[in-house]
C-alpha cells in the first residue's frame, strides 16, 4: 500500500521489495473493495480453460454459470478484452452453465457429451495473465476476470536446487497442467484469486458443476497490511487483514510473528472490535499490533484465519513437505534517517 512517498511490492516468499522514498512517517490506509456481485440475472464467469497441456489454443474455453432462479438470455452480450465474441442466440438457464468455445470443432472432439455451448471467438488467452469482461446488451460489464498464473492465483513451493541454493516456486496446475481454473464458490466475489484453484478433472469440466465447487469455503484474507511500513525501534506494527466469507459470523483470525532468526513462532489475535487499528467494530477488518524490536530486526508474519466450521487458510499460501509455513510476509525495523532526495530500493530476506 503506498503511504506518503513510499510504495511496497512483494515480490516473493523470502524478498519483499520495497520501492520509493523513506517516508518520514508512514502512515497507512485500507480500501474495503466490496465482493463482485453479478448484477444482472447473477451470470458469473465459472471456469477458464486459458492453458491447455496441448498448447492448442483452439482446446480454450470460458464457462459461464447462472447462480441466479431465472434463466438469462444473452442476446446482444459479448465478451471482451481477452478474446472477443457477441453472442446472437444463447440462453443460460436457471443454475445452468453455457460454454463459450475458441473452436467448434476442436471443443467437440474435446468433449463430445457437452451440448450446451457456443463457440468462435476471436483472438486467444493469455497464458500467464489476462482480463475477461462480460458485457450486455447495453455494455454494461456483467462480470469481469483478471487471473493469473502466480500471486494468489497460484501456491509457493520450494524450487530445484540452483548453485546449493533452494529457493520457490509457483504452483499453478491450471496453467499448462492439463486443468483448467475453475470457481470455488459463485456465491462469492470471483475477484479474488483465492476463490479460484486447478480442477481435480483433467481439461476441467465444461457445462457441469465445477469439481473443486464447495459451498463453505475457508475465509478469504484480503488486503493484508502493516504499518509503518519502515517501523523504528519504538513503533508497534499495525497489522490488518479483511476477511470474506459466504458466513457473516463465527470468523476468527490468528497473526503470527517471529523475529529473525528465532524459530518458534508468537501469535495473537486478529479482532474485529473497532480498538485494534481495525476500522469499526464488526466490518469485516480486522486488526492486531506486531510489538516493537531493536533496530536492525526482521520480522517474518503470517495470518491464519477460520470460520465456525473450523475450514482454514493461511496468507501467504505455501505448500512444503513439513506443513509448517515458511514463505511469509517481511518488514525491517530501521532507525536510520536516510536522504529521501532520490529513489533507493529496499530488499529484506531471511537467511
Amino acid at each position: 500500500m503506498a503511504t506518503n512517498n513510499q510504495s511496497s511490492i512483494e515480490l516473493g516468499p523470502s524478498v519483499a521489495l520495497r520501492i520509493g522514498h523513506l517516508a518520514k512517517r508512514a502512515a497507512m490506509f485500507t480500501i474495503c473493495l466490496g465482493a463482485a456481485w453479478p448484477v444482472s440475472g447473477g451470470v458469473v464467469i465459472n471456469e477458464i480453460h486459458y492453458h491447455p497441456a496441448s498448447e492448442d489454443v483452439r482446446e480454450e474455453f470460458i464457462e459461464l454459470h447462472n447462480t441466479g432462479d431465472e434463466a438469462v438470455d444473452l442476446k446482444g452480450w459479448s465478451l471482451r478484452r481477452g478474446v472477443r465474441f457477441d453472442f446472437e442466440k444463447a440462453t443460460v438457464p436457471a443454475g445452468g452453465h453455457l460454454v463459450v468455445a475458441a473452436d467448434s470443432d476442436r471443443f467437440a472432439a474435446k468433449h463430445p457429451g457437452v451440448q450446451s455451448f457456443v463457440a468462435g471467438w476471436k483472438g486467444q488467452l493469455s497464458n500467464r495473465s489476462e482480463t475477461i469482461r462480460l458485457e450486455d446488451a447495453n455494455g454494461m460489464t456483467v462480470d469481469s476476470v483478471t487471473y493469473a498464473d502466480e500471486g494468489e492465483w497460484a501456491i509457493r513451493q520450494r524450487g530445484q536446487s540452483h548453485h546449493r541454493h533452494q529457493g520457490w516456486d509457483w504452483l499453478a496446475e491450471h496453467d499448462g497442467g492439463g486443468r483448467s481454473l475453475e470457481l470455488i464458490n459463485p456465491v462469492l466475489s470471483n475477484r479474488y484469486g483465492q476463490n479460484w484453484t486447478a480442477s481435480t478433472a483433467e481439461n476441467g469440466t465444461p457445462g457441469a458443476a465445477n469439481s473443486v465447487f464447495s459451498a463453505n469455503a475457508p475465509p478469504m484474507i484480503l488486503d493484508v497490511r502493516h504499518a509503518p511500513l519502515v517501523p523504528r525501534s519504538t513503533s508497534r506494527v499495525q497489522v490488518t487483514a479483511r476477511l470474506l466469507d459466504e458466513q457473516d459470523t463465527g470468523l476468527a483470525a490468528e497473526l503470527f510473528f517471529r523475529s529473525d532468526p528465532e524459530e518458534a513462532f508468537q501469535s495473537l489475535p486478529l479482532l474485529d472490535d473497532g480498538a485494534h487499528g481495525d476500522g469499526l467494530a464488526e466490518d469485516g477488518l480486522f486488526g492486531q499490533a506486531i510489538p516493537a524490536f531493536p533496530d536492525g530486526t526482521v520480522i517474518e508474519f503470517f495470518v491464519r484465519a477460520s470460520d465456525k466450521q473450523n475450514n482454514a487458510r493461511n496468507h501467504p499460501a505455501v505448500s512444503v513437505p513439513d506443513g509448517e509455513p515458511r514463505a511469509n510476509l517481511l518488514y525491517q525495523v530501521d532507525d536510520t534517517v536516510a536522504d529521501d532526495s532520490l529513489p533507493f530500493y529496499r530488499i529484506i530476506m531471511t537467511p
